[in-house]
């Protein structure tokens, strides 16, 4: 009986070192851009409820031929959700918002600016459009 016999059943050590390593260079690869997509997609979340605020701000204009009062709203949250009672927000921090700031033109023209927790950018959202705010 020969203890020693040539076994090639299982892999060798430098074998799984090496695979290893290739799964570690493609992981160092792939991580950071997912990790990246998280954060778009919290952005994404802020559009989908800006289009939805809009919307309840136009049915509020057309019922009361007006945007709510900048003493309204008072750049808070919970009064904008008061006052577009067709709409039920959720938190601010929900939408990953982390600042909220209204602003009333007349009767005529809002300006609701929303700032993402995850990237810092600042959205303009507003009776004529919706994008992201660019400093001139």
């Amino acid at each position: 009986m020969n203890i020693f016999k040539n076994n090639s059943d299982g892999f060798t050590l430098i074998e799984l070192l090496i695979v290893i390593a290739v799964l570690g260079i493609l992981a160092s690869i792939a991580i950071p851009r997912i990790s990246g997509m998280s954060d778009q997609a919290k952005d994404t979340n802020i559009s989908v409820i800006a289009g939805s605020i809009r919307t309840a701000m136009e049915v509020y204009y057309q019922n009361n031929e007006s945007y709510p009062a900048q003493t309204d709203i008072n750049n808070n949250w919970d009064n904008l959700d008061d006052a577009l009672d067709i709409l039920e927000l959720n938190s601010q921090a929900d939408y990953n918002i982390s600042a909220f700031d209204y602003s009333v033109n007349g009767s005529d023209s809002y300006e609701i600016k929303l700032t993402s927790d995850s990237t810092g950018k600042t959205y303009l959202l507003s009776n004529t459009g919706f994008g992201e705010e660019t400093s001139e």
